[in-house]
This record gives structure tokens, C-alpha cells and sequence, in this order.
């Protein structure tokens, strides 16, 4: 059920490794891989969610950033440059609620 292309290895970054352990858990290779093959990607993102992402993404492109990929997963955002995990982003409390519900809804679409 990846909603990202498969790929041998997820490299994290020393930045990415802070904020995975600051901010979720001490296993930073084991999250990277889950929130590659696991999250969904931000092309099935839609609502409130898909604004913020796409105001990420638009801040990416003004700063020169090479992020490619942007998955949603476990209430954060993940943003990947090619197979390298550059950083992790918590989704504001306001849209905890949607994310949740927009994860259901997708995993229902799978079942069927």
C-alpha cells in the first residue's frame, strides 16, 4: 500500500535525526522508511491539509530548497529531497482532526 515509489535506502539527515528524536521517537531510520512507504504523499492531500502543504512547498521553491517529495504521516510532514529525509514538520493542531479523518478515508479506498 506504498503511496511512494518504493526505494533500497532512506538516508536521514543529521537535521532530520534531531527532529525525529526531538520530536516523535529515538528511532530516526525506522520512521524515515515508515513515512516514505507508509504516508501519503501530498498529491492525495486535499482541504485544509493540502493549503498548508502547498504553503510549504511554495516556501520551499522561494528559498531554493530541493524537496521533492512531501508525505503526510502520523500527524507530521516529511519532507524528502530525492531519497534523503532533509526535515519533519508537525502539522498544526488544527488540522490534527482532518489528518486523521483524511487517513481513514484513504485507507477505506484501499480496502475497496
Amino acid at each position: 500500500m506504498p503511496y511512494l515509489n518504493p526505494i533500497d535506502e532512506i538516508i536521514v539527515s543529521r537535521h532530520a535525526k534531531k527532529r525525529i528524536k526531538q520530536r516523535i521517537c529515538k528511532n530516526h531510520q525506522k520512521t524515515a522508511e515508515k513515512a516514505w512507504n507508509e504516508g501519503i504523499h501530498h498529491s492525495l492531500v486535499k482541504g485544509k491539509i493540502r493549503k498548508h502543504i502547498d504553503e510549504l512547498r511554495h516556501r520551499n521553491k522561494f528559498t531554493g530548497g530541493g524537496i521533492t517529495r512531501f508525505s503526510l504521516f502520523n500527524g507530521y510532514v516529511f519532507l524528502f529531497s530525492s531519497n534523503v529525509l532533509v526535515t519533519v514538520i508537525q502539522l498544526p493542531g488544527r488540522l490534527l482532526e482532518s489528518a486523521h479523518l483524511l487517513i481513514k478515508e484513504i485507507k477505506n479506498k484501499d480496502n475497496v
